[in-house]
This record gives structure tokens, sequence and C-alpha cells, in this order.
């Protein structure tokens, strides 16, 4: 597994690189999705919405976003779960980011994914790397946990 990846002189996420590596050479990158998951850290979610909007996009691109937000585990549901007022109040935070960045998204369609039931980090993954769920069989998407910061040449990096 890759410790890391320098992209433009910022270290980016190790599975996200390997993501980022795998679309490497095969497509121009016109058509991109990217989904983010995310539950209840704003700050993280900030940094990565923000290297979104700072991003170099050629004039050709069009980059959809979906931010995936995780609904908080039930009381009992997990060994680790507790829903305190702190978590509901951050993820309330999080659609509210999350929303605001769609309504400023100007480099293709955006959408906010509100999951109701938990699903943690692994069924997140599983959902959204899975092409029948929501139509895109055919599609060239990229996952970022929330807590990515990305270089502005993330996106120009895979077509070098």
């Amino acid at each position: 597994m890759y410790q890391g990846y320098m992209a433009a002189g910022k270290m980016i996420s190790n599975f996200a690189t390997c993501c980022i590596v795998l679309l490497r050479g095969t497509c121009a990158l016109s058509e991109l999705s990217v989904k983010i998951l995310a539950q209840k850290r704003v700050e993280p979610l900030h940094r990565l919405l923000s290297s979104l909007q700072t991003t170099l996009y050629p004039p050709t691109a069009n980059v959809d976003v979906e931010i995936h937000v995780d609904q908080l585990p039930s009381e009992g549901f997990h060994l680790w779960s507790r829903r305190s007022a702190r978590d509901i109040e951050q993820r309330e935070k999080v659609l509210e980011l999350s929303d605001n960045f769609v309504r400023n998204w100007s480099h293709g369609n955006a959408r906010v994914v509100k999951l109701e039931k938990w699903h943690g980090v692994r069924g997140m993954w599983l959902a959204c790397a899975d092409p029948g769920l929501y139509g895109e069989e055919f599609s060239r998407f990229v996952i970022f946990e929330d807590d990515v910061e990305l270089s502005t040449a993330w996106y120009v990096f895979p077509q070098l």
C-alpha cells in the first residue's frame, strides 16, 4: 500500500492516492465525479472543500461532487456509539457546510446525500463504490474521506 504521494509539493492521503494513481493514464479527465465521505468533522471537511474550490481545473472540466454525510450510530448499536448533543450539533454543521458548498460549486453538478441510517466508514466506501447504486456504471469517480486536503494540481496530475 502507498504510504503517501507527493503531488505539486503537498502530501495527499494514502487511500485517496491509490484511487488517483489508478486513474492515471486511463482517460482524459474531462468528466469526473468526486465523492466525499463525511459525518461530524467540520474543520477537516472545510479544508477538503476549500481545496476542491482552489483546484486548478481546465476550462473543459466537468467535476460533479457528491457529499455523503453518514448518520450517527444508534445508541448501543456499536461498542463505541454515543449520540451526544455535541455529535448531533457537529453533524448539523457538516450538513450546513455541505449545503453551502453545493450552492456555490461552479465546475459541475453537486449534491448532498444525507444518509438516513448509519453506515460507518466501510459501509460508506462500499456504497459509494457501487456503480449500480446511483446509476453510474460507466462513470469515473474518486472517493475522498473528509480528512483529506488536496493539492491544487490533484486534478491535472493523473493526466501528466
